[in-house]
């Protein structure tokens, strides 16, 4: 019996890191191989992530979504505890 291989996560190119001052988030947009739609993560710097529960069409507003949290809640608003997080979708 041949057991099927799990699918190739394939990374978007537009995944990126932000750095403000003396911290860092990295933008990961990710998909299966066998799925047409983006994943969107967002890992602070100690490796907690925040994921959003909506898939995205293209890896690019994926991104743009990103993009806009940050900016409307700011880079350090992924760093805090995760208990007292604003909601981003």
């Amino acid at each position: 019996m041949s057991a099927k291989p799990h699918p190739e996560v394939i990374f978007s190119s537009l995944s990126t890191r932000l750095i403000e001052k003396d911290t860092h988030l990295d933008i990961q947009i990710y998909r299966l191989e066998v799925q047409k739609f983006w994943t969107l993560e967002i890992v602070d710097e100690s490796g907690l992530s925040t994921i959003w529960n909506e898939c995205f069409q293209t890896d690019k507003s994926a991104l743009e979504k990103a993009l806009d949290a940050v900016a409307a809640f700011g880079i350090r608003s992924f760093l805090e505890d995760h208990r007292t997080r604003p909601v981003y979708n």
